[in-house]
């Protein structure tokens, strides 16, 4: 047994000294009385109490064999089974669909580009035609933009591409050299000087690397070609065409 030591009356408890843990006990009326008032388990306790009685008596039940569920059971499960794969499937099925979108979306825009870039190549930096075959050919087909006014019409999914501003600037530069196509002088206003400003708009972006090569190889190997000789400097490019055009004009 510890030795019990005498203390003033006043401070109204007593130590009894164990070795090695001294432990001190109150003896004043009100502290008790604070202490118990303390102690008492408020309502947010007893609704955690509650609840925990009853993940108990659902854990219990789950264990149990199917056939032996409650028919309310079975029906709530199947509920919270199907309300979870809803809430985790929708947004992986949004993703995938605008995934989709945007992959289609950006390979048809690639191939209506590629078949444009080998169109002008062919007429303005091959010549493998007469210049008058050139006219012709933008009076009577001309340079589609077909899938490009599709894309536009869809901006929520053309703005998520990355080539969208590009694209843009490139579609802008063909629409403005085709608007008033047909023959005449080689100067600015022909449609020859035009269609040599919209495809060099479109080589600065081949080389600036804001188009994918590889996209072009997938859709075009003939345009791919093209793209990849004028980024290693295999070929002349556009400007350099509208610079021996001009240089030609003043002599």
């Amino acid at each position: 047994m510890g030795t019990k030591y005498p203390h003033p009356p006043e401070l109204g408890f007593t130590v009894a000294a164990r070795c090695p843990k001294t432990k001190v006990k109150s003896a004043h009326p009100l502290a008790k009385s604070q202490l118990r008032k303390d102690r008492q388990p408020s309502a947010y306790a007893s609704r955690i109490k509650v609840l925990h009685k009853y993940l108990e008596e659902l854990y219990t039940r789950c264990r149990m064999p199917t056939s032996e569920f409650p028919e309310w059971l079975k029906i709530l499960l199947t509920a919270l089974a199907a309300f979870a794969v809803g809430i985790v499937a929708e947004p992986i099925k949004l993703i995938i669909s605008h995934w989709y979108k945007r992959r289609n979306m950006r390979r048809s825009l690639y191939s209506e580009l590629a078949n444009n870039y080998g169109h002008l190549s062919m007429f303005l930096r091959e010549r493998a035609r007469p210049i008058e075959d050139f006219y012709l050919f933008c009076e009577t087909e001309g340079f589609p933009t077909d899938v490009y006014q599709w894309a536009k019409s869809q901006l929520d999914v053309f703005y998520q591409l990355r080539e969208a501003g590009a694209i843009d600037n490139i579609y802008r530069n063909i629409d403005w050299a085709f608007s008033d196509a047909g023959g005449g002088e080689q100067d600015e206003t022909t449609p020859e000087h035009r269609a040599l400003l919209a495809m060099s708009i479109f080589e600065n972006h081949i080389r600036a690397g804001n188009l994918k090569l590889s996209l072009f190889r997938r859709v075009n190997r003939p345009a791919y070609e093209l793209c990849r000789d004028l980024r290693d400097s295999k070929i002349e490019s556009a400007e350099d065409l509208i610079n021996r055009m001009q240089i030609a004009a003043t002599k």
